[in-house]
């Protein structure tokens, strides 16, 4: 279950369930995996994340989680991104393990859209963070 609580004093809002943490730190959102997401929740997150954070710099963490989508998969969720996120925006993706890295650069080649959306995959939180900042 999705709960949400206000963090008035830095005026951010944040979603915690049991499988994943979205929290805004420094003009960057933070999107934090704990479990394995499905492709269902996926979706459900980007949905969150258009309705209700700035998405135009965001840090997806998977350093934390096996993480395994098909190519089909991959590819629908690039597109269920490009037709959710219409501002642009730098997405930074911090893996773990070579086999996420190579699911995540197929991602990244079917969602870049020049101008529009600038994915990029890290194995470091802090160069993945400076690069958004960039």
């Amino acid at each position: 279950l999705l709960s949400k609580r206000s963090k008035t004093e830095m005026g951010n809002a944040v979603a915690v369930t049991n499988r994943y943490t979205i929290d805004c730190q420094d003009g960057i959102t933070v999107i934090r995996f704990l479990k394995k997401p499905s492709f269902r929740e996926l979706k459900e997150i980007v949905d969150i994340l258009v309705d209700h954070y700035d998405y135009r710099k965001r840090l997806w963490d998977m350093s934390q989680i096996p993480f395994d989508l098909s190519l089909a998969e991959i590819q629908q969720i690039s597109d269920y991104g490009k037709q959710k996120f219409k501002q642009p925006n730098k997405l930074a993706m911090v893996v773990r393990d070579e086999l996420v890295y190579g699911q995540m650069r197929q991602f990244s080649a079917y969602r870049n859209e020049h101008g529009k959306a600038i994915p990029g995959v890290f194995w470091d939180l802090k160069e993945a963070i400076s690069w958004l900042k960039e």
